[in-house]
């Protein structure tokens, strides 16, 4: 009997041969899918010391060794920044005038020294500023710009970025003497105001290029295991701001430690300065530092928002250290709106911008200590911006009474394509009403657009006088434009829409936009804003209001009507809103004048003026 087996073999050969066939002849299937795959480049600065704590400066990309998570990762860019090589450590000094030696003079460093005043007192506080005062002043000259800052439990910019030595110790001197510094405690029941302050520091370094260092001058007590989550944050927007951290034992020559500051030093890639009277000594160490890093650069697909990434950097060569920050996390987009606006309202003089302008307009009392005002925000779009029909702009404002922050507006705006072609520029007025006590004001205002890298920022000073009784005042003139498309915004103590307050107190608000800028083109209908405001019943005034040329010629007058009246707050307000001629008016400088008198009020003068341009070809 014969066996089947070998056909059943040849079967299975034949079947097989026939796949084959077939899948040779079948043409790919096109699924037309595609994947979008979001990369980030991550770029974490790093500092190799040798055993005597110099930079070692020959290494090369395959010396070192990239771990993210613990994992393994391929370097994709690298950098070396070591125009020097290797310097020695600074050393202290036994006196601040005895300066050491400046590496690189013209390395153009950044370095933010700040003061911890939450955790520094009086003696120690007047202490780092003497010593901060002799060693720059008889420091070398250098092209290292320096910051002042100081910590309350809110962030004071007390000096922007210079490289001018004169007035980074006339600010020294000043803070020195700033009762605001030097008379409070700042007494705080927790440290949460404390490292919000530091983050918001980093985040406006994080606009600037380059790698950063903060010489921070603290006390800061307890125990490092403590404010786990807050260390980790700190550290990760140091990585992405390219920031170290270089703090200071404000104490000097003592017993006590601060293992908090020292977990600050290491954690964020900068080094921790203790034991010595020298104050100056964290600064000597962060100038050398940063006169020779490594950049190591990653591209990091898991882009998954504020979730913490541990990175480990280390080095082939024996007797080596890295010293670099431990962490890094892509921030949420709402919070980097919302640090895009803390960085200009902290510093506006970094991110100042002609294309945008704010004023605060005290418009009328309401009662002898409190105004109603308007702050008013003008920005400019380009006619290249308009890709949409729409397009977002985040508007931040930040009013800032007595080094305090008395109240932050953040809104988001959305703005409409002007019909037809888009103009070369358009112009936006953003207003928000405010109720603020009498007193000095600084305003700083900020608009960004949230695809761009940096804001655009400006600052101004007002002052809301406090009114006396048997003393009406003046408010105004105010120029402005006949409403166009103004925007407004509402906050917290404006009247909500629909009350029936609200068309009352903003009712000459609603008529015109602030003119922001003292110049208009002769066909845009102008308007001239001014007010009696007085204790009670203003009474009878007689106020005359011209319109002149620059030599002198009227242009025109306005009827001396009594003005209307409003009474709020045991405080009356006589308006008068007056509209320039319908013609227009021909290019020139121009002068528009109020003369307010009456029973119960001296004869007052007040005017401003304004520049009529020709019209764009």
């Amino acid at each position: 009997m014969r066996s089947n087996v070998p056909l059943r073999a040849a079967c299975l050969v034949l079947g097989f041969a026939s796949v084959a066939s077939l899948a040779q002849q079948a043409e790919p299937i096109d699924s037309k899918l595609e994947e979008e795959v979001e990369v980030r480049l991550v770029l974490v600065d790093t500092l190799v010391l040798d055993r005597r704590d110099r930079p070692v400066a020959d290494l090369t990309r395959d010396d070192f060794e990239l771990f993210v998570d613990y994992d393994a990762r391929e370097i994709d860019t690298f950098d070396v920044d070591c125009p020097e090589g290797p310097t020695d450590d600074p050393r202290s000094v036994k006196r601040p005038g005895n300066a050491w030696a400046t590496p690189a003079p013209d390395a153009s460093r950044k370095v933010v020294l700040a003061i911890d005043y939450m955790h520094v007192l009086n003696v120690d506080r007047a202490q780092v500023l003497e010593h901060l005062r002799t060693a720059l002043g008889a420091a070398t000259p250098s092209s290292d710009e320096i910051m002042l800052a100081a910590i309350t439990g809110d962030l004071r910019v007390e000096q922007p970025f210079t490289d001018d030595r004169d007035v980074v110790l006339e600010t020294l001197r000043r803070m020195e003497y700033d009762i605001t510094l030097w008379l409070p405690q700042f007494d705080h029941e927790h440290e949460l105001r404390f490292f919000r302050s530091l983050y918001e520091l980093v985040d406006l370094l994080g606009y600037l290029p380059g790698h950063k260092a903060v010489v921070l001058y603290s006390n800061l007590p307890g125990p490092s295991a403590s404010y786990d989550l807050a260390f980790a944050e700190l550290a990760a927007r140091c990585t992405n701001a390219r920031v170290s951290f270089y703090p200071v034992l404000a104490h000097g020559m003592s017993l006590f430690t601060s293992p908090r500051l020292a977990r600050m030093a290491v954690e964020t890639g900068g080094r921790f300065t203790e034991n010595t009277n020298d104050l100056t000594l964290g600064y000597a160490r962060a100038k050398r530092d940063l006169t020779c890093r490594y950049v190591i650069g990653f591209y990091d697909r898991d882009t998954k928002p504020e979730k913490d990434r541990r990175i480990s950097i280390r080095v082939r060569r024996p007797g080596t250290r890295t010293v670099h920050s431990y962490n890094f996390q892509f921030p949420s987009e709402e919070e980097q709106r919302r640090s895009t606006l803390d960085a200009a309202y902290l510093s506006p003089e970094t991110f100042s911008s002609v294309l945008v302008r704010g004023h605060m307009f005290p418009l009328r009392p309401v009662g002898r200590k409190q105004w109603e005002a308007l702050v008013a925000v003008g920005f400019a779009v380009d006619a290249e911006e308009w890709v949409a029909d729409e397009i977002v702009r985040d508007v931040g404002i930040s009013i800032t009474g007595g080094r305090a922050v008395k109240r932050k507006i953040d809104r988001r705006v959305r703005l409409e394509r002007p019909q037809g072609e888009a103009p070369a520029t358009s112009e936006f007025v953003v207003v928000a009403p405010v109720k603020l006590r009498a007193g000095e004001y600084d305003l700083a205002v900020a608009v960004s657009d949230p695809a761009a890298a940096t804001p655009r920022a400006a600052a101004a000073a007002t002052v809301l006088p406090r009114l006396e009784r048997d003393a009406p005042i003046v408010v105004g003139p105010f120029l402005g434009r006949a409403q166009r498309r103004e925007l407004e915004i509402d906050v917290e103590d404006a009247p909500p829409p629909g009350d029936p307050s609200r068309r009352a107190s903003l009712r000459a608000v609603e008529q015109f936009e602030p003119l922001l800028v003292q110049s208009a083109t002769g066909r845009e209908p102008l308007m001239a804003l001014s007010r009696l405001c007085g204790v009670g019943e203003p009474g009878q005034a007689d106020a005359e209001r011209r319109l002149l040329r620059a030599d002198g010629t009227v242009v025109a007058t306005f009827g001396d009507v009594p003005g209307e009246v409003a009474e709020e707050g045991g405080v009356s307000c006589r308006t008068w809103l007056d509209r320039f001629p319908d013609d227009g008016l021909a290019p020139g400088d121009y002068e528009f004048e109020l003369t307010v008198s009456g029973a119960a009020i001296a004869s007052k003068r007040e005017s401003v003026r304004f520049a009529v341009l020709p019209p764009a070809e």
